[in-house]
Formats: structure tokens, sequence, C-alpha cells
């Protein structure tokens, strides 16, 4: 089985088109779906990424509304949610140290 830890900018990829879109839906819908892992604070960053959209009117109020509606289904039966703990950081940090990894619970444990 393989496993994806998919942080917010690569998510929202798969419910508005960007640079990366085609990459992500393709992977999510794969005959092989992987385990997708993200961060709880991503059901919070993605709302906000999605609500800025809405207000710069590049979507639309219902498109809002459906993807929205797809991303709480999303988060609830498809993700895998992580709860930003220190032992989450812990780990992350020496997971970096072995591999070429960019993360964003990083930018947490140096906000704090």
């Amino acid at each position: 089985m393989t496993i994806f830890y998919l942080d917010t900018s690569a998510l929202v990829k798969n419910y508005i088109t960007e640079k990366g879109s085609g990459w992500v839906k393709t992977l999510l819908a794969s005959e092989r779906t992987p385990r997708v892992f993200t961060s709880h604070l991503s059901v919070v960053e993605a709302t906000c990424a999605l609500a800025r959209r809405r207000r710069e009117g590049t979507m639309t109020p219902e498109g809002h509304v459906q993807i929205l509606t797809a991303l709480d289904y999303d988060f609830t039966y498809r993700y895998n949610l992580i709860e930003v703990t220190p032992t989450v950081i812990d780990t992350a940090r020496l997971l970096a140290n072995r591999h070429p990894l960019r993360a964003y619970v990083f930018e947490l444990n140096f906000r704090r």
C-alpha cells in the first residue's frame, strides 16, 4: 500500500485547478488509491484558501459550497488526519534529517 502525506496546498489542488492539480487528481483517482495523511490543521487552512478564492471572485458561491461539501466528505472518510503533537513534530524533524523533505509541520514548530 502506498502512503502519502499531503499538505494543504497539495490537497487544495484536488478541488480547484492550478499548477499541479493534474498530478494530485491522478494520484487520488488511481486504481491503487493511496492512504493519504494530512494535518488536522489542513481542515482550517483549506477552508481559508477556498473562502479567499470566493471573496476574490475566482470561485462562485455555489462552487464554493460544492467544493466545501466534497472537502468535508474527504476529510471525514478519505483522509487520515494527524494531530500536530510534540511527538509528531519530533518525528518529522528526525525524518527531515534523513530524507529531503519539505514539510509544513516544521513551520509550526518555530511559530510556537
